[in-house]
């Protein structure tokens, strides 16, 4: 997600004298409140948030946060695939590089050189980097080998494009790709970087699930560059003409594929098949929908009014939608079936997108939208004044946008089924620089852009204004774990189970088979069941955590309680009397049981060992009455239950 630049944080600054207090405040104050799933806990202390320089208000207090660098305008935050690490866009020309702890969700910025990568090296503090002009978004690829940045050239500056960075899969550093693999621009940046076309102003960028696109959004060229992406290198390579580009315009450097409601395009998602490719674009007030080629990447938009969705309807060249006015940021479900956009004009609007066509459609009535003032047809929310990013969880339970005029993020809940939206009752609703009706946060003024971990466990917030990060924990429930216990057959009629939870302090409920969850029997961790008849049964646990939330998918374990030895029953056997002219004969005997037992048999006095049906033994022969023989056979049932033996005598008489 990007920022709608600088004129939203100078209107804001009129507000701040009237905000001291409030911000003040908020430096000490930590939410505390049981949230609903789903909502956030700013981490205490210096560990909720990493600023340029340790602070976390505009008055540069010192100490609130971490201090860190090459975050001076924090533009983006990214998680790495593997949730090991953090990546930051810097408004002044940086990419700061931090270890996440898997565990915490804290952010540790490395140390020296490979904590950051600028434009000129910061007089040594980060590696040197090409094309970091003013970088606005940040993106890692799917395989996590890559990292790449839409960057715009400042006043002074000549760059605007995307660059192409090396991820260490072990440590998470970067290395900027060399020569003009490193950077693909507008004008080719007099031979530093490879030439491309209709990147100026470039705002985001986006590689495709299957790795081998990158898409590019410009907010002035209102176009979309598309590329080629090397899935062994990670280098990227524009498609050649009008392939390599969809643009608004009717004129750009290169000539361009034409498009409709791209004026300002600023923000992209796609399917997770891959087959549909979706913008947000601001001055259009609009969505743009096209179809994605997923052999060559290639776009194309859908024709007549299913191409697009504006806030008007565009005279009839779109689907007429609500809140679309200003459509900065839009998201997709991991599921492919919502679609969320949050538009300057203080909205988010709700769609469903039909999977085999990838057609939108806003919902009706107010489950179509969610707005500040709840205008119109919208649900009413709050703490979205000028809404500028938006993320789903990786559980599709909650949606988080961050409101730049509000200085807070808004926590929304998400009913998986229909995919509506509805606010956080209360303060769990929102967590803001202020508080007001908010939790109070910090640091989060100016906020520009929200990312959810891969693990779904916390949340890492941009704020430009502030120029940081702040970092949440995210209340989800707790995930169950049987470590033992019978599993299959079991003769023991009281069987114990012990679990754990992913959660420390956690509680458990159990139950077998129908009946309600209560509290298990111990000891801690622990349930026994009493006096089960024998047949199936089923157990389930669920853990419970210190906010009541309960796992969603208890962990289960089916068995059966069998506690009835199995009889072994001789079919065929050998008459009283064997005959042989042989020291010793070949005596047959088959046998049965019940299905899936297993046997032992033995002969005479000998051990019992495992046999199968039809057993063929060698007895020894003896002159005279012979000699006495006995083969045992006895039963074993898969619960361990060993049944009586059954058991046959002959004699072997030798006659020769």
């Amino acid at each position: 997600m990007n920022s709608p630049g600088s004129a939203g944080i100078l209107r804001r600054r009129d507000l701040r004298l009237a905000l001291l207090m409030a911000a003040l405040f908020s430096l000490v104050v930590t939410a505390s409140a049981l949230a609903a799933v789903g909502g956030l806990t700013q981490k205490a202390g210096t560990a909720g948030c990493v600023s340029d320089d340790g602070t976390a208000a505009s008055f540069s207090i010192p100490g609130a946060c971490v201090d860190g660098k090459a975050l001076r305008s924090t533009a983006s935050v990214e998680i790495s695939p593997d949730g090991e690490n953090a990546y930051a866009a810097s408004g002044f020309g940086g990419v700061a590089v931090f270890d996440r702890n898997p565990g915490t969700g804290a952010l540790i910025q490395k140390a020296g050189a490979a904590g950051c990568i600028s434009e000129d090296g910061t007089a040594g503090a980060c590696a040197v980097g090409v094309g970091l002009d003013v970088a606005k978004d940040v993106a890692v690829s799917p395989d996590g080998a890559n990292v790449y940045v839409a960057s715009i050239a400042s006043f002074s500056g000549v760059s605007d494009g995307v660059l192409v960075f090396d991820r260490n899969p072990g440590t998470g550093a970067l290395t900027q790709k060399a020569g003009t693999s490193g950077c693909v621009t507008e004008d080719g940046t007099a031979g530093a970087c490879a030439d491309g076309t209709a990147l100026v102003d470039a705002s985001k960028v986006m590689i495709s699930p299957d790795g081998s696109n990158a898409y590019v959004t410009t907010e002035t060229n209102d176009s979309i560059a598309i590329f080629d992406r090397n899935p062994t290198t990670g280098a990227l390579a524009q498609k050649p003409g009008t392939a390599g580009c969809v643009t608004q315009l009717t004129v750009v450097t290169t000539p361009c594929a034409d498009g409709r409601e791209l004026d300002g395009a600023s923000s992209v998602t796609i399917s997770p098949d891959g087959a549909n490719f979706y913008v947000a674009s601001k001055d259009s007030g609009a969505v743009a929908v096209f179809d994605r080629n997923a052999t060559t990447g290639a776009l194309t938009q859908k024709a007549g009014t299913a191409g697009c969705i504006s806030d008007t309807g565009t005279s009839g060249t779109c689907v007429n939608g609500t809140a679309l006015q200003a459509a900065f940021s839009i998201v997709m479900t991991p599921d492919g079936a919502s679609v969320y956009v949050a538009s300057l004009g203080d909205a988010v609007a709700v769609f469903d997108r039909d999977p085999t066509t990838g057609v939108l459609t806003q919902k009706s009535g107010t489950a179509g939208c969610i707005s500040e003032t709840g205008a119109g047809p919208c649900l009413d929310g709050k703490a979205l004044d000028f809404p500028n990013s938006i993320a789903v969880s990786p559980d599709r339970s909650s949606v988080y946008v961050t409101a730049l005029n509000s200085n807070a993020i808004a926590i929304l809940d998400r009913d998986d089924s229909s995919g509506t939206l509805s606010q956080n009752p209360g303060t769990a609703g929102c967590i803001s620089q202020a508080g007001a009706s908010c939790v109070h946060g910090t640091a989060l003024d100016g906020p520009v852009d929200v990312t959810v971990s891969p693990d779904d466990t916390n949340v890492y917030v941009a704020a430009q204004g502030i120029s940081a990060i702040s970092i949440f924990d995210r209340d989800v429930p707790p995930e169950t774990t049987i470590d033992s216990g019978p599993a299959g057959a079991t003769r023991d009629s009281t069987p114990t189970f012990t679990f754990s939870s992913n959660e420390v302090g956690a509680t458990f409920e159990c139950k077998v088979d129908g009946g309600s969850f209560d509290p298990c029997s111990g000891p801690a961790g622990s349930h026994t069941a009493f006096a089960l008849a024998d047949g199936p049964h089923q157990v389930q646990i669920r853990a419970v955590d210190a906010s009541s939330n309960s796992d969603s998918t208890p962990a289960t374990r089916a068995f059966t309680v069998d506690t009835k030895a199995p009889g072994a029953t001789i079919l065929k056997k050998p008459k009283g009397k064997v005959k042989t002219k042989k020291k010793a004969a070949r005596v047959k005997v088959s046998f049965k049981s019940e299905a899936g037992a297993a046997f032992e048999c033995r002969l005479d006095r000998a051990r019992f060992r495992t046999c199968a049906s039809p057993l063929v033994a060698r007895a020894k022969s003896a002159g005279g009455k012979g000699r006495k023989h006995t083969i045992s056979v006895r039963a074993t049932d898969g619960a361990g239950n060993v049944g009586k033996v059954a058991a046959i005598r002959f004699r072997v008489i030798r006659t020769g």
